[in-house]
């Protein structure tokens, strides 16, 4: 085996040394670059993540708004219908009372006729 003196052993690692922080210095822009792209590539899809998750919670409350508008409308057409129904059975009450006052007020002017021809009847005798 042959010894190499120690002076160029002290060069041969000296060199290899600023070899060692050359291509450190290379490879660390490198990486700070690799790593930014990264950072942006994951910011890129968090955005689009995001951007989606949103036109689906937007999607979701328009489909719910949608759903309250429709029971709204159909409570606001079932309370209309209920509403007519009450005023059509009220107004057939008022017929129907209309109609027994006026029978009862025939009755009344019966009676009276036929008192009336009792005391006619009765101041003839």
């Amino acid at each position: 085996m042959v010894e190499l003196p120690e002076e160029i052993v002290r060069d041969m690692l000296e060199t290899l040394r600023i070899k060692l922080e050359r291509a450190r210095e290379e490879l660390v822009p490198e990486m700070r670059a690799d790593l930014a792209a990264f950072r942006a590539r994951l910011d890129a899809h968090e955005a689009v993540y995001r951007a989606r998750l949103q036109a689906g919670f937007e999607c979701k409350m328009r489909k719910a708004e949608e759903d309250i508008e429709r029971k709204v409308l159909a409570a606001e057409e079932e309370i209309e219908r209920k509403m007519r129904a009450a005023d059509e059975e009220l107004e057939r009450k008022l017929l129907a009372a209309e109609d027994e006052i006026a029978r009862l007020r025939q009755l009344e002017r019966l009676r009276h006729s036929v008192e009336a021809e009792r005391d006619e009847g009765s101041l003839l005798q």
